[in-house]
């Protein structure tokens, strides 16, 4: 994230702004990690879920290319996946 307060920092130095967080209206620069939804909002990276919360609440979260959300199995084989690669059920489901 980009500290605005930082009085060296001028609006046309800061990365492309791409979107805003739908839940908390921060905005999303090129480069910070976010969620990206189907419908096209963004969540940003304090916002968005944990793996933990995927498992937790797999219905929340849908799957792009069926547009249908996760079943319980589908989240684990999701979560499953990351953990594989050393990642952590706190972690932010961000890219």
């Amino acid at each position: 994230m980009t500290d605005m307060a930082n009085d060296n920092i001028h609006e046309d130095d800061l990365p492309e702004q791409i979107g805003s967080c739908v839940a908390c209206g921060t905005t999303i620069r090129d480069g910070d990690d976010y969620l990206s939804c189907i419908d096209g909002d963004m969540m940003c990276r304090n916002c968005s879920p944990t793996y933990q919360d995927i498992l937790d609440n797999p219905t929340h979260l849908w799957q792009a290319d069926t547009e249908m959300p996760f079943t319980q199995k589908e989240a684990q084989v999701f979560v499953n996946a990351h953990l594989s690669q050393g990642g952590k059920l706190t972690d932010k489901a961000t890219s």
